[in-house]
């Protein structure tokens, strides 16, 4: 492997125009690629003195591939600023223009030079003016470009307020109070993802049997997709509405952030597109809208008692976001995405277990119950509502029943503590608003799945052996056992659903720096020993009733860790 980056900037002080002006150029390149070569020999083996194979000894043959995978990126910037200061104002302005060439061969396609090229291009600008330390305002804007749209650039503007009207000049208790808020519009181009769709490309799918007598088959070929020469990149209107503020000086400090983010213009394939225009695979368009707000919270609070010392901080952020409009043929409006947040969990309803007397003498399902279109049931499988009421249980009965497993809040908050040396610290991390989805982890839930075991989860089993003395009809929450592959009971519904939240002790360390007057007989300057842990403690309903990681239901869970050591300095 070979990587190359290097930075290189020039600035010019252009003050014999104009004091405060001055002009900077930058360049960045960083760049890699990888060379392959081998060396292979053909050689005898034999077995007490005798060959045991036709094979001889052949000199070395030496393979080189002069590089197949590579990368590189080439950056270029120039920048017009001016900076200017008197009295209780100051002001600072700036116009750049940037072009950048990014190239990739990800999939190693023969050649190195058979690369993939991205290009993109934006001039900015930005006048930000201040007063007496008190007020601020700026103004921005860009123009960007991407060559990956046939209409290639867009205009984004955005605009930013502060004003602080309590400092230390005007209050004791009070070292800043300030208030701030800003608009703005920006726009997002995936890099790497649906490339060039106001092209029209072409790919095989199906056929057709042609010819007399023996007919043979002919493959077909079909638009990949509708190319669309209005595609462009997404856009988003964010609005924010900040307060900070810091009292006795910087005891405690608090920042609270209010945002909503529109985002348009997603590009999603338009399945409105009926049937009847021969297109198997619509068009890309900017169609999808979602709507996103919620708040941002830090706060902390240090303080010293004597010889003991103590702080605790917390940092929340809460996110609601709604999908508002997208290309959805809607043919069961109960299971309709549009209304409700990315992600959502889509599904039946349960309403219990069937029981034995749901059934005939012949175990047939009772003509009066709602016939299930999942599959053959019997006693112990899981009954779901009928939600449109036609008597059937089909995918017209499927509702959102879950919440998305990102979580709407996340938060974290750490205590500190001190006193004569000896110093712990501990970092909480925890989630809310987040469900999860049991199927999602079908070998430790689906009991016996591919010949495997029973998890704690099956221990809540439909069970009914009266002349056994066993019967959990009751209190059963897990269907009946079987060997067998059973479609009724394994598709999503509220049955699966669990509180997904947790609370995780993510990091405590507990340190004693020893005395100076013990060290520095030895010349030493410091001394600290400490005991670390990582994912100590974890509080959720999945791991107090299933043993279950609620971060991660399938696979390794994160692993716990002591540390023991020293920091030692001279």
């Amino acid at each position: 492997d070979r990587t190359l980056q290097f930075n290189f900037r020039l600035r010019e002080d252009l003050g014999f125009i104009t004091p405060g002006l001055y002009l900077s150029e930058d360049v960045s390149v960083s760049s890699w690629v990888r060379d392959g070569a081998g060396n292979t020999r053909t050689y005898a083996r034999y077995l007490y003195g005798e060959m045991q194979t036709a094979d001889i000894d052949t000199p070395y043959s030496r393979y080189e591939n002069s590089g197949t995978d590579q990368w590189n990126w080439k950056q270029f910037r120039i920048n017009l600023g001016y900076d200017k200061a008197w009295k209780n104002h100051s002001v600072s302005a700036s116009l750049s223009g940037y072009y950048g060439i990014y190239a990739s061969d990800p999939d190693m396609n023969g050649e190195a030079g058979d690369l993939i090229w991205y290009r993109k291009a934006d001039v900015t600008g930005a006048f930000v003016y201040q007063y007496d330390r008190r007020l601020s305002a700026s103004l921005l804007f860009s123009v960007s470009g991407s060559d990956n749209y046939k209409k290639a650039w867009g205009f984004y503007p955005a605009v930013s307020a502060s004003y602080v009207f309590l400092d230390g000049r005007n209050s004791r208790n009070v070292d800043c109070l300030k208030i701030r808020g800003s608009v703005g519009r920006n726009g997002w181009d995936p890099i790497g993802e649906k490339r060039f769709l106001w092209e029209n490309y072409h790919f095989y799918e199906g056929g057709i049997y042609l010819g007399n007598g023996s007919p043979s088959w002919n493959g077909g070929f079909t638009p990949m997709y509708e190319g669309n020469p209005d595609i462009f990149a997404e856009t988003s209107m964010k609005y924010d509405l900040g307060l900070d503020g810091s009292f006795w000086s910087g005891k405690l400090k608090l920042a609270l952030d209010l945002f909503r983010e529109d985002r348009s213009g997603i590009v999603t394939q338009d399945f409105t597109e009926p049937g009847t225009a021969g297109i198997s695979h619509p068009a890309y368009r900017n169609i999808g809208r979602v709507a996103n707000m919620g708040f941002d919270l830090s706060a902390s609070y240090g303080s010293r008692v004597g010889d003991f010392s103590y702080g605790i901080s917390f940092i929340g952020s809460f996110a609601a976001n709604r999908i508002t409009e997208m290309a959805e043929v809607i043919t069961v409006p109960s299971a309709a995405l549009t209304g409700h947040p990315i992600g959502s969990v889509f599904g039946y309803v349960a309403d219990g277990f069937y029981d034995v007397d749901d059934f005939d003498a012949d175990g047939n399902l009772l003509s009066s119950l709602p016939t299930s279109t999942l599959g053959k049931v019997q006693p112990g499988d899981i009954k779901y509502r009928d939600l449109n009421g036609d008597t059937i249980i089909d995918e017209q009965d499927k509702t959102m029943i879950g919440r998305p497993l990102i979580p709407m809040f996340n938060y974290s908050f750490a205590l500190t503590f001190g006193y004569r040396g000896f110093d712990l610290s501990l970092l909480f991390q925890g989630t809310g608003g987040r469900q999860v989805n049991l199927l999602d982890a079908p070998l430790q839930t689906i009991a016996f799945r591919d010949n495997t075991n029973a998890y704690p989860i099956a221990s809540e089993r439909w069970v009914y052996y009266p002349e056994q003395g066993l019967d959990t009809r009751a209190s059963a929450s897990y269907p009946r056992l079987s060997l067998l592959e059973n479609h009724n009971n394994y598709v999503n519904s509220t049955l699966w659903i669990r509180n997904g939240d947790f609370l995780k002790l993510r990091n405590l360390e507990f340190g004693w720096t020893l005395p100076h007057k013990w060290m520095s007989q030895a010349r030493i300057s410091n001394l600290r020993l400490y005991f670390r842990g990582l994912n100590l403690l974890t509080f959720s309903y999945m791991t107090r009733n299933y043993g279950m990681d609620p971060e991660v239901l399938s696979g390794h869970p994160a692993m716990k860790s002591y540390n023991f050591g020293f920091n030692i300095t001279f």
